[in-house]
């Protein structure tokens, strides 16, 4: 099978982080799931630092499982957070998705929440259940999770590709699309 046309769009979570997978050669999702941390809750002397550490390697082993892919579209967060702590975390996120996508030499192309809303659920004030109705509509194939939570990462990964649809680099990898 030919891979050289998979797209990997990512929600940039630390706690959830979405994917979905989609094969242009194809026309469709193919796969999608969630990468998932918990905080440490065992007391072996561990500073909250390096549970960060572990959790951060724990999204870049999550993320170096998916193969097959030659691009990625990635949701960046853009702020709007309630504290220092959600930010940084949010941060780290997005740093751990630029590392992977620098070690496997990869293209990627970033948007934003509000793109993806408007993109999917064709407005910028999408609800949570919005994005999860539409998602679900044009990949009713895919193996959904059951838990809501695990769901809208999902939703707002593929909402990441959809924005960028129009974007140089997916067109490069549509077939018969002019790059102007």
């Amino acid at each position: 099978m030919d891979y050289s046309r998979r797209i990997l769009a990512i929600d940039a979570g630390y706690t959830c982080m979405g994917f979905a997978v989609y094969d242009i050669k194809l026309g469709g999702w193919v796969e999608c799931g969630t990468i998932e941390t918990k905080k440490s809750h065992v007391r072996q002397h561990i500073r909250a630092a390096d549970d960060h550490a572990r959790r951060c390697g724990l999204l870049m082993d999550g993320l170096m499982k998916i193969s097959r892919v030659s691009a990625v579209v990635c949701e960046l967060p853009t702020g709007g957070t309630k504290n220092a702590r959600a930010a940084s975390c949010m941060a780290s996120a997005s740093a751990v998705v630029a590392s992977y996508v620098r070690s496997k030499r990869l293209p990627v192309e970033w948007t934003t929440p509000r793109q993806g809303k408007l993109a999917l659920a064709g407005r910028v004030g999408a609800r949570k259940v919005e994005m999860i109705e539409a998602a679900m509509q044009i990949a009713p194939n895919l193996d959904w999770p059951p838990a809501k939570f695990r769901r809208e990462a999902i939703a707002d990964a593929m909402a990441s590709l959809i924005s960028c649809w129009d974007g140089q680099m997916v067109r490069m990898m549509r077939p018969g699309v002019p790059s102007s």
